[in-house]
């Protein structure tokens, strides 16, 4: 399996630089809308927030693809070790709630959202009540030792007196993954370090 990692960052920071890759601000490919669409269905089946594109977000998603194919490697961190929320300030979105998902080999909108899915920290990441937008990216030609580049980039800009608990009903959570997505074909999906919950806090 081609690698994927998650990150989750509440940590808001100030910078003035940002990458030298330019950005045209095109419509989502088809697989980059296969992904936003059918992760916003996966998120409907429990009743979670519906994320919205950022233009800002897509940047920083862009960004970073780039990055990673450049460097020939998976990376949480931009040119000088930035992590995604400075990234993120770096295109004008100080939210208050930040994350990031990335992977590479995937070469369907909806293969990295199994492969995500699939992976525990991966899935509180893309399941987190708290993210409101997102930004999608996926680059590269298929040539490459790791094919294609994705980058998800969530914020929101909610207050912390609206913050909602991540709950661990993983029957709910497969049931909706199977809905959406396809058969588990035996895989176990699991959200670690969360205490088990029947319901969602409201």
């Amino acid at each position: 399996m081609f690698p994927i990692v998650p990150v989750f960052s509440l940590m808001l920071g100030s910078a003035n630089a940002s990458y030298a890759y330019p950005i045209v601000q095109a419509p989502l490919t088809e697989e980059e809308q296969t992904l936003y669409k059918k992760l916003n269905e996966f998120r409907g089946e429990l009743n979670l927030p519906r994320l919205r594109l950022n233009d800002s977000l897509r940047r920083v998603a862009q960004k970073q693809s780039r990055w990673q194919e450049s460097i020939g490697h998976i990376s949480h961190f931009g040119p000088n070790n930035e992590p995604q929320s400075v990234r993120a300030l770096f295109q004008h979105y100080a939210g208050t709630w930040n994350g990031e998902t990335v992977a590479c080999g995937f070469s369907t909108g909806l293969d990295v959202l199994k492969a995500w899915a699939q992976s525990g920290v991966h899935l509180v990441t893309i399941l987190n009540p708290n993210f409101r937008d997102i930004g999608i990216s996926m680059v590269g030609d298929g040539s490459t030792k790791c094919p294609y580049y994705w980058s998800a980039e969530f914020g929101s800009f909610i207050d912390y007196s609206e913050v909602k608990t991540m709950y661990n009903d993983i029957a709910e959570v497969s049931a909706a993954y199977e809905k959406v997505l396809g058969p588990l074909d035996g895989k176990v999906l699991t959200l670690p370090g969360l205490p088990e919950r029947r319901k969602r806090r409201r």
